[in-house]
């Protein structure tokens, strides 16, 4: 049996729709121990 490591994801609101777009630009695909950011910003329904 293999252990498997955690997904790792979280959930960040933000009140200001710029500071969401900001801190896309600014985090999506950087690296954080070894393992690449990636940021979705949620689509409205």
């Amino acid at each position: 049996m293999t252990a498997r490591e955690p997904r790792g994801f979280g959930f960040i609101q933000y009140f200001d729709p710029e500071d969401a777009s900001d801190a896309k630009y600014h985090m999506d695909g950087k690296m954080l121990l070894g393992r690449e950011i990636v940021v979705v910003l949620q689509r409205k329904t």
